[in-house]
């Protein structure tokens, strides 16, 4: 299952090329780690980013979870060409790009202290 976000890059050619060696990287860095996971960051200019993240499920094996990843990575330029955005989820693995931090951690809410209820 995949989906791609819109807009498109202005530079199709140049973003594609860079995205295609930066996913390829990552499936790698994925595949050769025993979590199985991993993110990556590459700029495409200096004041845009491409984030990515991978992961494989961790019962594959290394040419398993690579295997997985490159039918995403195969997935991009066929379904979501020059999109600033895409995520492809498969059975064993997933993979995912965006234009903004994937790994943000979100802060934790703040605490509303309420006085104790009189009854």
């Amino acid at each position: 299952m995949g989906s791609c976000s819109s807009p498109n890059s202005s530079k199709p050619q140049r973003f594609m090329g860079l995205l295609e060696n930066t996913l390829n990287r990552m499936g790698d860095i994925v595949a050769a780690t025993p979590k199985k996971f991993a993110t990556l960051e590459t700029n495409v200019s200096t004041l845009k980013t491409i984030y990515m993240l991978g992961q494989c499920t961790p019962d594959l094996s290394k040419s398993g979870c690579r295997s997985c990843l490159e039918a995403g990575i195969r997935s991009v330029p066929q379904h979501c060409n020059s999109a600033l955005g895409a995520e492809f989820i498969l059975a064993s693995c997933h993979i995912k790009y965006d234009m903004y931090p994937l790994n943000k951690i979100l802060p934790s809410p703040a605490h509303i202290h309420c006085p104790p209820v009189k009854g």
